[in-house]
């Protein structure tokens, strides 16, 4: 029986890159998206192999629905692959840089925004920081809780053999923020 692996973030160019391994290894995918577009080169494959569910970081619901979607789809996950790129908004100044306004930070910004206009900790507005925690922080926890629930009450052939935090920057680790600091280090510890 082929392995079932879902990534997050496979609208991404790493999360695609990781997709386009597993699917060229013959590994069946559950791909999370943050938007209904369907990711062209992988619309082809048949539904034996891939299933593409919108996902939304900011919801438990929408982290529930996603693993019984790939339950529903492929009667089990075997694997999971979560992709963090907590930098989203973070270098955003006044909007002048991106043609955006509003502070507002959401997964499709985190490739449009990223190096643009970095600020202090001080400078960050509390709406970006409250965005940036749901998006990256409980969006994250929320899928690790439904695949460790999942995962309950399995023997280890059933559950599989990992989930998978992997945490990317476009940045120097030296040149975070306060802000990413604390959130690319929580993880991590709280993956150890």
């Amino acid at each position: 029986m082929e392995k079932v692996v879902l990534i997050t973030d496979a609208d991404t160019p790493l999360g695609y890159e990781i997709a386009k391994k597993y699917i060229a290894s013959g590994i069946r995918l559950i791909a999370a998206s943050g938007s209904d577009e369907k990711i062209e080169s992988f619309s082809s494959m048949g539904s034996e192999m891939y299933l593409q569910v919108k996902w939304s970081r900011r919801s438990p619901i929408s982290a529930r629905n996603l693993i019984l979607a790939g339950l529903n789809h492929f009667k089990r996950i075997d694997d999971a692959v979560i992709l963090q790129t907590p930098y989203a908004g973070l270098y955003r100044g006044s909007g002048k840089e991106t043609g955006k306004s509003a502070p507002a930070v959401s997964p499709e910004d985190t490739v449009r925004t990223a190096g643009a206009g970095r600020r202090r900790f001080s400078d960050i507005q509390f709406a970006d920081i409250e965005s940036v925690l749901d998006t990256w922080v409980k969006g994250n926890l929320f899928l690790i809780k439904e695949l460790t629930r999942y995962r309950t009450g399995r023997t280890e052939k059933e559950m599989g053999s990992s989930i998978a935090l992997v945490q990317y920057s476009k940045v120097n680790v030296s040149d975070f923020t306060p802000l990413e600091a604390l959130i690319l280090n929580g993880f991590e510890s709280f993956i150890k």
